[in-house]
């Protein structure tokens, strides 16, 4: 289920902002009295608090990976046993249709389930060794210009 984004409406007789009550059939603006009738489908419409709407939208993790779990399980073990945690994410996600942070959930939990141990933090060791090299060449150079006068 898409979440539409919340439109601010305005007056057009004041320019006031408009506000919607639940449950309502016109928007009244509280600052002259014009009302606004709303054009709403008589059927197949239902009305959620936000709450309500963004429950509805985030997926049953549990749910769908129960339904789909046969078919994309084998494939998602297999890239994760090869040391690659993202590919299989996305695997997951391109066939659950599960969002990033749920599709890295279920993969984490078939790691764990398998008893697949997943390298943790990425490439940290990389970034601190360019920085250190970076840092090391700075330092070169300035002792270079420093001693050069």
């Amino acid at each position: 289920m898409e979440i539409a984004e919340p439109r601010e409406l305005r007056c057009n007789a004041c320019g006031a902002k408009l506000h919607y009550e639940e449950g309502a059939a016109v928007l009244t603006c509280a600052h002259c009295g014009t009302e606004y009738a709303l054009d709403l489908p008589t059927e197949g419409f239902i009305e959620f608090t936000f709450e309500e709407a963004e429950e509805e939208a985030i997926p049953d993790v549990a749910a769908v990976t129960a339904e789909a779990a046969p078919a994309y399980e084998a494939e998602a073990l297999a890239l994760l046993r090869s040391g690659q945690k993202i590919a299989a994410i996305k695997y997951v996600r391109a066939y659950t249709g599960l969002g990033l942070r749920e599709a890295k959930q279920v993969v984490e939990k078939l790691a764990v389930r398998e008893g697949i141990v997943l390298p943790a933090g990425g490439n940290k060791a990389c970034v601190v060794v360019v920085a250190g090299i970076i840092f090391l060449a700075a330092v070169g150079a300035a002792a270079f210009v420093f001693l050069a006068r």
